[in-house]
């Protein structure tokens, strides 16, 4: 047994505690003073300071008897530069079955954040005892020890028994709140009693009272009216499974007025290496105070709860989102996404799965598919009496979704859940409405519907349905790294079973756009396939492109179609098969080719008259200026017999530039430069599309 002091003055009501337990144990007990020195002080110096404290330590326990209860007490002093780091190499030197730790050791030092007490519980392979402060007397009569569903019983039940006067009261209280039912209390009963069986304590040692609270706040302080002293298991990580100096008991031990002992047994974990990466990532996050836990999870879970505004704000929402989509306007679409509420009940299913409030998990639940099915109805019912309809680029980037869309779904959840959790930085909030997105695809899948596409509608709501679970599930991450689990409600298995189907979902979720994603990656390297035979076999050979567009027939396999112009030389048959048979090599499946080849003069041909070049190009774009028509190629050639006018176009409707458009302009311009001009037009047939 080693008890942990900061002075000697410690020394007596340490003895009288540690004497008892060491006792039980039947060992001895070590009186540790950590002293604490700064960096930079000689090694000599340091020994001349721990060698004075050792005598004052010596001498108070000399004066007590130099034992106590029969067992024989060992007097020693640490010096380190950090009392911390101190008290756990001194337990792993000495290996004690258990480390008492004095109140003047929190208490000397105010301004340390007891989350650093941590490292005591996390390092040292010992049962960790905490006194948060001496009691008036060392004899206790009544020692109450709260269950808290078992977690630390057997420590504390056995802390309690050691400590126990001869003929005192051994009381058993379990917490029960209003919301939980009557009838549990006497299954509850059942499973303290086979605590105490396990323990080797009959029912007639102990009083088992059942207290009726809000909270364990309200009940440890009624409790502390009556009794000597009051004994809580140290809370555990969730995700470490290692027992943390935070958490309700935590809060309790050091904010009640009453004596109360915080236990914490030590356990080996068999994934060490998991517990202390969990460990590394979540030590640089802030330490929330339990009045900060408790108010953001009351916020974020009031969220749950849908007002006329929230439906309001998701019809208004869907609405901008809807036409934004339709006109393809990024920047209407952003503000569609700062006006959308949607956010908050997803999160707050997050708050609700953590914190065990089936209740609110419901009402989340319901709320989140409320404002999902308004936005639908809402996006179908404008597109469906919208005189624009043709889907645009913003339309078609919301039916694709890819593992991208569950990265930045996931890691926007994270930063949602952050900053809902802290105040001060709850004006990062639009920004990450803006980063997920969720409205915008329920708008595509309302279109979707409205114009009898269910491609383009399920593929919107699978990047739906990607962002809420991918948000659940890092909102979930990120509650349980700040530490708000409420383990008195809950155990590890139903936290476990709540995140479970999460998971669930997000794994086939993921498997389902990684199909999705590499699909879209083979995709996108054999059009760069394409485009290199393309490049190496046409484009680098006097033939240039105008416009070329590939695209994926219902047999798996490409057609290329569009117009090349080429100079001095034509495309022959032989090389069309060619170019087909390195494309089809290329892709690995078939290639059609449907290309129409446009004569020009050479891009070296030098011009004899510049200003009738120019003028002649004018008068050709004056010409089609008004028509249907638009220009992809315009080159004149000029030589001696006369001006040869090459002119490209795309037609967007049938005879779109009329022959005799032609003739007239050719006439008019031979006439005006008394030199034949001859305009060789080449019309490609296309679809507008409005937008």
């Amino acid at each position: 047994m080693m008890a942990l002091v900061r002075n000697a003055d410690s020394a007596p009501m340490m003895l009288r505690l540690g004497g008892r337990i060491a006792k039980n144990l039947k060992g001895a007990l070590v009186i540790m003073q950590i002293a604490e020195v700064a960096e930079g002080i000689p090694e000599e110096e340091q020994q001349k300071h721990g060698a004075q404290l050792w005598r004052q330590l010596s001498q108070r326990v000399q004066e007590l008897g130099g034992s106590v209860e029969g067992v024989t007490v060992k007097p020693m002093v640490r010096v380190a530069q950090d009392v911390i780091l101190g008290a756990i190499n001194a337990s792993e030197e000495l290996h004690p079955q258990y480390l008492l730790v004095a109140p003047d050791f929190i208490a000397d030092d105010p301004d340390r954040n007891l989350k650093d007490y941590d490292k005591i519980l996390r390092k040292s392979s010992s049962h960790v005892i905490f006194l948060n402060r001496f009691p008036k007397s060392g004899d206790f009569k009544h020692i109450a020890v709260f269950m808290d569903r078992g977690i630390q019983a057997p420590l504390t039940l056995s802390m309690a028994n050691m400590l126990l006067a001869e003929g005192g009261v051994l009381e058993i209280v379990h917490v029960i709140t209003p919301a939980e039912l009557e009838d549990k209390e006497e299954h509850r009963r059942e499973h303290i009693l086979s605590v105490l069986e396990n323990e080797g304590i009959s029912e007639d040692e102990v009083t088992i009272t059942f207290v009726q609270a809000n909270a364990m706040e309200d009940a440890v302080e009624a409790i502390a009216k009556w009794v000597d002293l009051i004994l809580l298991g140290a809370n555990k990580n969730f995700m470490t499974q290692l027992p943390t100096f935070t958490g309700g008991n935590a809060y309790l031990f050091q904010n009640l007025d009453a004596p109360i002992i915080l236990a914490a047994k030590h356990e080996k974990l068999r994934l060490g290496w998991l517990s202390n990466l969990w460990v590394f990532l979540t030590d640089p996050l802030p330490k929330l105070t339990l009045e900060d836990r408790e108010e953001a999870a009351r916020n974020i879970i009031a969220g749950a709860d849908p007002t006329i505004d929230f439906f309001i704000l998701i019809l208004l929402s869907a609405g901008i989102a809807t036409y934004g989509l339709l006109q393809n306007s990024g920047a209407v679409i952003i503000g569609a996404m700062l006006v959308a509420p949607l956010m908050s009940p997803i999160v707050a299913i997050a708050m609700s799965m953590i914190r065990g409030d089936v209740r609110y998990l419901g009402v989340a639940a319901q709320a989140t598919a409320q404002g999902v099915l308004l936005a639908i109805a809402v996006g179908a019912a404008l597109t469906f009496f919208s005189p624009i309809k043709a889907p645009t680029n913003e339309i078609m980037g919301r039916t694709h979704p890819n593992l991208l869309d569950l990265s930045i779904a996931f890691l926007s959840g994270a930063a949602g859940a952050y900053a809902m959790s802290r105040k001060s930085i709850a004006s990062a909030l639009p920004g990450v409405s803006i980063a997920v997105a969720l409205v915008p695809p329920l708008a595509v899948v309302g279109y979707g519907f409205a114009v009898a596409d269910l491609d383009i509608a399920f593929g919107a709501l699978l990047l739906f349905f990607t962002n809420l679970i991918a948000i659940v599930l890092a909102a979930s991450l990120v509650f349980i790294a700040l530490d708000f689990l409420t383990t008195e409600k809950q155990t590890w298995g139903e936290i476990v079973r709540g995140l479970r189907v999460t998971a669930a979902f997000a794994i086939v979720v993921m498997m389902i756009l990684g199909w999705v994603t590499y699909t879209t990656v083979t995709e996108q390297h054999k059009l760069t396939a394409i485009h290199q035979v393309l490049d190496q076999k046409l484009y680098a050979a006097n033939f240039k492109p105008l416009d070329v567009k590939i695209e994926r027939n219902r047999h798996g396999g490409y057609v290329i179609q569009g117009a090349l112009l080429s100079y001095d030389r034509s495309l022959t048959a032989e090389q069309m098969k060619r170019l087909g048979e390195d494309l089809e090599k290329a892709v690995g499946g078939p290639v059609t080719l449907d290309i129409t080849t446009i004569p020009a003069a050479s891009e070296g041909v030098s011009f004899e008259t510049a200003v009738t070049t120019t003028e002649i190009e004018e008068a050709v774009r004056s010409m089609i200026k008004e028509l249907p028509v638009e220009e992809i190629v315009l080159t004149v050639e000029p030589n001696p017999e006369r001006y040869k006018v090459v002119l490209a176009v795309m037609a967007f409707k049938p005879n779109a530039l009329p022959a005799k458009k032609v003739d007239e302009l050719e006439q008019a311009l031979s006439e005006k430069y008394d030199k034949p001009v001859e305009i060789n037009v080449y019309a490609i047939p296309t679809e507008k599309i409005d937008r």
